[in-house]
């Protein structure tokens, strides 16, 4: 193996970042397809009770591992990204992923305050995903 498939194949390595006894849910969703450009697909509303509590969101696209960009003849991967925002508007965390298998990021959510986890493409091809939250509590 050369260098350049190394580093093709190695420079990103999926981690899991759940740990034994917190909660996680996921949701299925999918872009559409529809118009041009961004698209923003169901915002999730977050709120943490009993104290702050660290909370991971990911956004998963089905390939096969060890895949390319490119998926069955004519499907390629959204340029998926997250933002998480705060109950102000703020942008608490955010990660532009780019067209890749996944992104994740994670916030401190304050007890009391909403947060909101919002998935967006800039391309917003037709196309399944997967929004995965992971929360300490």
């Amino acid at each position: 193996m050369n260098y350049s498939d190394f580093i093709r194949g190695f420079a990103c390595a999926d981690i899991c970042y759940a740990r034994a006894g917190w909660h996680s849910q996921s949701f299925d969703l999918e872009f559409d397809g529809h118009g041009e450009g961004l698209g923003v697909r169901n915002a999730l509303k977050l709120r943490s009770v009993g104290g702050a509590v660290e909370c991971w969101v990911m956004g998963i696209q089905p390939t096969e591992r060890g895949k390319q960009v490119k998926r069955p003849k004519g499907y390629y991967l959204n340029d998926l990204s997250l933002l998480i925002l705060d109950d102000a508007g703020e942008v608490v965390a955010s990660v532009l992923g780019g067209a890749r298998r996944d992104v994740s990021c994670s916030a401190v959510m304050e007890e009391g305050r909403e947060y909101v986890a919002v998935p967006v493409s800039f391309r917003a091809s037709r196309g399944p995903f997967v929004r995965r939250i992971y929360a300490a509590a």
